[in-house]
């Protein structure tokens, strides 16, 4: 589980262990999914600004991805073949 607040991802573990850190910016909605596929919930923002995907990816690094056009919203989920 995941949520964001001003720059901030807060992440929950089943063993209730939370932490934070900074990823995104002041405007970008929340869009935790599984990007890469290994069954974990990635952290990700889309900046509707730039019709751009933020994602941290847990094994596979950072994706900065254009996607999209003026006035789409994010569709988390896990989307990995």
């Amino acid at each position: 589980m995941a949520s964001f607040d001003g720059g901030l991802v807060y992440s929950a573990e089943r063993r209730s262990l939370v932490f934070s850190f900074p990823f995104g910016a002041t405007g970008d909605l929340p869009a935790p999914g599984d990007y890469d596929g290994d069954g974990k919930f990635d952290a990700a923002v889309f900046r509707p600004s730039t019709n751009t995907w933020f994602v941290n990816r847990t094994t596979a690094g950072v994706l900065i991805q254009g996607f999209g056009i003026a006035g789409d919203l994010p569709v988390p989920g896990s989307f990995v073949r």
